[in-house]
C-alpha cells in the first residue's frame, strides 16, 4: 500500500470518528425546557450527551439545567452537587454560556457570591431569550444587597421586556411576586413610567397581609 493511500485511509478514519463524536451527542441530547422538571430519562440522556461531548460546554449547560429543573426559580438556594459540577464544567468549556452562570448563581449558598455569578450571566449574554424569565426572578430575589449594579440590571431588564419583548411580560409578574422589598420598588418605579396599567395589575394581585 502506497504511503499516500495509507494517509487517505487514516484521514478518512479520523474524520469518521470525529463525525461520530459530533453526531452521537446530538442524537442523545433531549429538548431541555428551562425551569421545567425534566424526566429522569431526559436527565440521563443529557448526562450521557455531555459525557460523550466531553468538551462541549453547551451540553454540560443543558445537563445542569435538566438536573436542577424547576428548582431554578423556586424556593431558597438548593444543594445539588450534580447540577453544580455540570455547570462548572459548562463555564470551563464555554464561558460565554449565560445559562451555566445562571445555574451557578442559583446554587450559590452565599447571596453575595450568587449576585456575582448572576451578573456574569448578564455580561456573557444579556439578550438570551431562553433565560430572561428565570434570570429576572433570581435578580428580583437578590436585589437589595449593597450592590447598585444589580438594581441597574434589574431595571434594564424590565425596560427591555416592556419596550422590546412585550410577550415576556408574564416574567415580570412572576418576578414581582417573589421580589425583595427593594426590588419591588425598582419594579414600581420603572413600570410607573413605562406601563402604569401593568403596575396597577401587579399591585392589585399582590398578596396582602
Amino acid at each position: 500500500m502506497s504511503g499516500s493511500r495509507f494517509s487517505i485511509i487514516a484521514f478518512s478514519i479520523v474524520v469518521g470518528l470525529f463525525g461520530l463524536w459530533a453526531l452521537i451527542p446530538e442524537l442523545l441530547r433531549p429538548h431541555v425546557l428551562i425551569d421545567t422538571q425534566s424526566a429522569d430519562a431526559d436527565i440521563t440522556r443529557a448526562k450521557w450527551a455531555a459525557r460523550i461531548g466531553l468538551v462541549r460546554g453547551d451540553l454540560w449547560a443543558e445537563y445542569a439545567l435538566a438536573t436542577i429543573g424547576s428548582r431554578l426559580t423556586q424556593g431558597p438556594p438548593v444543594e445539588d452537587p450534580e447540577a453544580n459540577e455540570a455547570a462548572k464544567r459548562a463555564v470551563r468549556f464555554a464561558p460565554h454560556d449565560a445559562r451555566a452562570w445562571l445555574v451557578l448563581g442559583r446554587l450559590a449558598d452565599d447571596r453575595t457570591r450568587s449576585a456575582m455569578l448572576l451578573k456574569m450571566s448578564y455580561y456573557t449574554r444579556p439578550n438570551e431569550l431562553s433565560i430572561i424569565a428565570p434570570r429576572l426572578i433570581l435578580t428580583a430575589q437578590l436585589s437589595g444587597l449593597p450592590d447598585p449594579e444589580l438594581n441597574d440590571l434589574l431595571e434594564a431588564e424590565i425596560r427591555k421586556i416592556i419596550t422590546q419583548r412585550p410577550a415576556l411580560a408574564p416574567a415580570i409578574a412572576a418576578a414581582y411576586r417573589t421580589a425583595s422589598p427593594e426590588a419591588k420598588r425598582v419594579f414600581e418605579s420603572t413600570l410607573s413610567e413605562l406601563d402604569p396599567a401593568l403596575l396597577k395589575n401587579l399591585q392589585s394581585s399582590a398578596p396582602r397581609f
